[in-house]
């Protein structure tokens, strides 16, 4: 997330900024923060690509006013399904716990939200009692969890520097990268003349290596955004009164859209595996040489 983007996008309609901790690496939270206080915006942490990161010494998730975790299949801590909230903030918690139960309500020292008690309203968005044990045994070995994937995902991007064509994650001086989710590369095709993404994963995967287009297409260009219709129900979004703004636009989001259609995905290597590592590094530098002495032409 660009700082001096989301101040440009701000409007008096701005009720919250969503940080979201993209593949392990926290967002640059001081300059979000600098930004939404002063204007009475909120802050909530999307942390399901993040579990135990750090930014300057504080856990994502704690930063800001509302911090929320997954707990799904792939990420770092597994409960089978549901996800956790976390703030220090009492209304934000009573307003979640309206949102989770159907007549918790009742036990809220709140009068307002207390009275509403007996209606049921919520939807139940709570989880249940195994995936919470679940993920709360989960919690307790997270550090252990995490150990290995930064291990082996710092030894590889420390491999892959100096390689023509493939640039590894950046980590900033002043994080720590916990549940990664994933290693992102960028293909730099201009460094080698080379062929396009889709030729270039094809030739290392032909070399043994696990390696895929990225596969998560980018958000603003999604239907429910440009077509303002939720699932052909008519529902629009984001609601403007009388008006869709975004009907057949498409937001500009020019870093997002020069960057998505050069990146490549590999695994997260959940076990030591320093070996298949250095089998990896040495593959993408194959190709790289082949490619830069003209030795191979893959096109």
């Amino acid at each position: 997330m660009d700082p001096e983007d989301v101040t440009r996008r701000i409007t008096p309609r701005t009720k919250a900024i969503m940080a979201v901790h993209l593949w392990g690496h926290p967002v640059d939270m001081d300059a979000i923060l600098e930004l939404a206080r002063p204007r009475g915006i909120a802050v909530i942490e999307d942390c399901s690509h993040t579990h135990g990161s750090t930014y300057k010494g504080k856990l994502v998730g704690t930063i800001g006013d509302i911090g929320c975790f997954s707990l799904q299949a792939s990420k770092a801590m597994v409960a089978g399904e549901g996800g956790v909230l976390i703030t220090n903030a009492e209304d934000y918690w009573k307003r979640a716990v309206c949102l989770y139960d159907h007549a918790r309500t009742r036990t809220l020292s709140d009068e307002v939200l207390s009275s509403y008690g007996g209606t049921g309203l919520g939807f139940k968005y709570r989880m249940h009692q195994l995936a919470a044990v679940i993920g709360k045994v989960q919690l307790t070995h997270l550090d252990e969890v995490i150990a290995s994937p930064m291990e082996n995902l710092n030894y590889l991007s420390r491999g892959l520097r100096d390689v023509p064509a493939i640039e590894p994650p950046y980590t900033a001086p002043e994080v720590t990268r916990g549940g990664w989710y994933g290693c992102v590369c960028q293909y730099k095709p201009e460094e080698i003349g080379g062929p396009s993404r889709e030729r270039y994963v094809e030739v290392l995967q032909a070399e043994g290596v696990q390696i895929y287009p990225q596969r998560y297409p980018l958000l603003h260009k999604q239907d429910f955004f440009i077509e303002g219709d939720a699932y052909g129900l008519g529902y629009p979004y984001p609601g403007f009164p009388g008006e869709r703004p975004l009907r057949g636009q498409v937001p500009e989001l020019p870093q997002a859209e020069a960057v998505h259609p050069y990146l490549v995905s590999l695994p997260t290597f959940a076990k030591p595996c320093k070996p298949l590592l250095d089998q990896y590094i040495a593959a993408f530098a194959k190709v790289a040489e082949a490619l830069v002495s003209k030795r191979a032409r893959f096109d």
